[in-house]
C-alpha cells in the first residue's frame, strides 16, 4: 500500500476544470495517506492513493431530444480521473534532480 508509483493525473470532471490539483485520503486497517495531488503534472503516488483514484467515479449530464420535440437530460458516470502510470525515475534522473536541489540549497529538512 504505501509502494510509490509514478504517474500523471488528469481529471475529467467539468466541475474541476479550473482545479490544479485536489487533496485526496486513501485509508484502510492498515495505512491512512492524505495528499495534495496535481493534476497534469508527474508526481509519485502511494499504491493505495493510486487504487482509490482509480475507482473514482463522477456523475455528468447531457442532454437527449425526444421524438416529440421534448429536451430530456440524462445521467451518466465516467471515471474521474485518467491515470497514467510512468517509469521509475533512472539514476541518472534521481542524480539530476539531487544536483539541481543541492544547488537550490535544500538540505533535506
Amino acid at each position: 500500500a504505501k509502494k510509490l508509483v509514478r504517474v500523471i493525473v488528469n481529471c475529467n470532471n467539468k466541475n474541476k476544470s479550473s482545479y490544479t490539483g485536489d487533496i485526496f485520503s486513501a485509508h484502510n486497517a492498515y495505512v491512512s495517506e492524505t495528499k495534495f495531488v496535481p493534476f497534469g503534472v508527474p508526481t509519485h503516488i502511494t499504491q493505495i492513493m493510486y487504487n482509490t483514484l482509480k475507482e473514482k467515479k463522477c456523475q455528468q449530464f447531457r442532454k437527449q431530444r425526444l421524438p416529440d420535440g421534448r429536451e430530456l437530460t440524462k445521467a451518466y458516470t465516467i471515471d474521474e480521473f485518467n491515470i497514467a502510470i510512468l517509469p521509475p525515475l533512472s539514476r541518472d534522473e534521481l542524480e539530476a534532480i539531487k544536483k539541481k536541489q543541492l544547488a537550490e540549497g535544500f538540505n533535506g529538512e
